[in-house]
């Protein structure tokens, strides 16, 4: 993606750091292997937090209240919350939270009443990948203050490595390098000249997502592990930085000399003398500059993945290292590979941390705009699992089937989104977005300083309604990038059967959409998400560890069936001119008296053709055949003008899509 051009600013922030802390020491000595390793020299970490019994979950909690109690507006203004967690482990033995998106949860739990929430994940450029889409929605005026937030526990990938790790060339090194903490912004737009950035830049160089996965182990002795390939992520990423820092600070006539700081994604120490050798080759005599600006906080904390820039800027002004009207560069990178890189004016916010914020309550909340509209399928396809198909192997067939018809090149794709659920392999690194990017040839070209192609590719989290979810950030994008071309891909796999484990009740196989930017009403794609309000945990999934794997689990609290019947109903009687329309509900979960209800309602809408398909199990493909074009699953008739497409799911949240019915031969 092109970079985005709009003032922004943290209105808030907020950080969790655990109390427990876990020494390098001590972690070596539970790893024979690297006993004569010099690994605190060589990483210059000497302890991380950890927070087992807090989790991913804690930390963020923790995180976005303190980032709410520093933001002078209140929770209130806010419309849009972002959640960007990496880690979503809530528990010892894998016990993952796959959905609702944290997102949801945490508006429940702070009672924040935001009309717009997601996930994103995009491995340790989570938090900045969440930044640019906030940016995004502010710019497409969809939301004013957007909460980003993101809680990492991740040191149980090092406990793993110690009892795996066979020496110092092992590629699970890098496990004993993280530590935990939590980390929230409110982004919202600034004066052009005032505090805040001026710009943000985020890209993904797809060629390079093999360098590092992290999924479940297939030990015996089980817990989750991550692969890296050290030596040429350490290269390639940091190539890739620094020829963005110095494009960044040349187009914004700065230098050096200007910055109070420069705070990079918390890796290695080593990696951190490998970019400031390497800006010392693109401008020579800047490295002596560079090295005293550097904060570097791996001592203490290590690599807390998608947390680090933001737990070391406020480190850095907790210290007083930066100050008031100070200028820092941020330069992060993560799995994928993903970078961004942004040069910011702090302006009064180191001293706003400092004194308590005197709250000014809004006398309007902020209503987010959760509408979306102004988008067009123009290429699309939908796969049923082949089997021994990876899912993998059906996200690139889905992918490559819907470019071909949009007659687009893969040079063509400016964005790519993932809205499945359900991973084979459970990985939460790469994104699968990522993955599915480098599978199909959109490399990037990080070894070509100067020379990057504008690739941003990222997972999607909005569970039964991802695929609605990734339609609406696709609407925002084109609203401030009309001439961008997207690729949504969503996929799922159901891993439990391949554990010797119950199925979870879910249509397996693969789609992929080709969006761009309509003016025209009578091919656009309209929709908007909903949420039923204290109701985010009655529907959802988690893993744990089982069957060396994780098995995945559904639930459903009895009170979901009433929850979600509301939500359809209030959508029905908000429908119009639906005459010439088919009707579909995809529900799940409901109750007999309650399908009667929503059969009632239905009836009531006097639709050409309407269809209630309600079952126990997620509906996200069914909506990917729906905009696929096979109405022939779900209706009776040929639809003639338009399909609406109503949808609850996890959250609990419910879509309302309009589909055009229009060029029906051509897909």
């Amino acid at each position: 993606m092109p970079e985005l051009k709009i003032p922004l600013r943290f209105s808030g922030i907020g950080i969790s750091i655990p109390e427990q802390k876990v020494s390098s020491e001590e972690l070596i000595e539970r790893c024979p292997p690297l006993s004569s390793f010099p690994f605190r020299r060589l990483t210059g970490i000497e302890n991380r937090r950890s927070a087992r019994g807090v989790y991913s979950w804690g930390l963020a909690r923790e995180a976005a209240e303190r980032c709410i109690a520093s933001f002078a507006e209140g929770p209130a203004a806010i419309g849009a919350v972002i959640g960007t967690s990496c880690s979503r482990m809530d528990g010892d033995g894998l016990q993952v939270s796959m959905e609702p998106s944290l997102a949801s949860q945490l508006c429940d739990e702070l009672g924040i009443d935001a009309d717009i929430k997601f996930d994103v994940c995009n491995a340790c450029a989570g938090i900045w990948t969440g930044i640019f889409v906030a940016g995004t929605l502010i710019a497409a005026k969809r939301a004013t203050h957007v909460l980003v937030v993101s809680g990492e526990y991740v040191t149980h990938l090092g406990e793993t490595a110690t009892k795996e790790i066979t020496g110092p060339a092992d590629h699970r090194l890098a496990c004993l390098t993280l530590g935990d903490a939590g980390a929230a912004v409110i982004v919202s737009q600034s004066a052009p000249s005032g505090e805040g950035m001026p710009s943000l830049s985020v890209r993904t160089f797809p060629g390079y997502s093999r360098y590092c996965v992290s999924k479940p182990t297939k030990e015996a002795h089980g817990g989750a592990v991550t692969t890296t390939d050290l030596m040429k992520l350490g290269s390639v990423g940091v190539q890739a930085v620094v020829s963005e820092a110095h494009r960044v600070l040349r187009n914004s006539d700065s230098r050096i000399g200007d910055l109070a700081a420069i705070i990079p994604h918390q890796t290695s120490r080593l990696n951190m003398l490998s970019a400031i050798n390497e800006f010392g080759q693109i401008e020579p005599g800047s490295a002596r500059q560079l090295e005293p600006k550097i904060v570097d906080i791996l001592a203490d904390y290590g690599n807390t993945i998608s947390t680090s820039t933001l737990l070391a800027f406020w480190l850095a002004m907790k210290a007083g290292r930066v100050v008031d009207g100070d200028k820092v560069l941020f330069a992060m990178a993560g799995a994928g590979i993903t970078i961004g890189v942004a040069l910011y004016d702090v302006g009064s916010l180191p001293s706003r941390l400092h004194a308590p914020q005197d709250r000014c309550v809004p006398s309007i909340p902020d209503r987010a705009n959760p509408i979306f509209e102004g988008i067009e399928i123009v290429g699309r396809a939908c796969l049923p699992r082949i089997a021994a198909a990876s899912a993998m192997d059906m996200s690139v067939a889905a992918a490559i089937r819907a470019l071909a018809t949009a007659n687009i090149g893969i040079t063509g794709v400016d964005l790519v989104l993932f809205a499945g659920v359900y991973r084979q392999d459970n990985a939460v690194e790469p994104a699968m977005a990522v993955a599915i990017a480098g599978e199909l040839g959109i490399t990037g070209k990080a070894d070509a300083p100067g020379s990057v192609e504008s690739v941003l590719a990222f997972d999607v989290g909005g569970g039964a309604v991802g695929i609605q979810t990734a339609l609406s950030i696709a609407s925002a994008l084109v609203d401030v990038f009309p001439a961008a071309t997207i690729l949504v891909v969503a996929s799922e796999y159901d891993t439990n059967p391949d554990l010797g484990a119950a199925p979870i009740g879910i249509d397996e196989g693969a789609c992929a959409f080709v969006i761009r930017k309509t003016d025209d009403r009578y091919r656009s794609l309209r929709g908007q998400i909903t949420f039923a309000r204290g109701t985010a945990t009655l529907l959802g999934s988690r893993s744990r560890q089982g069957n060396g794997g994780a098995i995945v689990d559904r639930h459903a609290d009895p009170l979901a069936s009433a929850a979600c019947t509301e939500l359809i109903c209030t959508a029905l009687l908000d429908l119009k001119d639906c005459g010439k329309s088919h009707v579909v509900v995809l529900a799940e979960h409901l109750s007999e008296a309650d399908s009667r209800k929503v059969w009632a309602a239905l009836t009531d809408v006097k639709a050409q053709e309407s269809v209630l398909h309600c079952r126990i199990g997620s509906h996200t493909l069914d909506c990917g055949l729906l905009l696929a074009g096979h109405f022939e699953r779900f209706f009776a008739t040929s639809p003639s003008e338009e399909v609406v497409v109503i949808q609850v799911g996890s959250g609990v949240s419910c879509s309302v899509l309009r589909l055009p019915v229009i060029d029906r031969e051509k897909h």
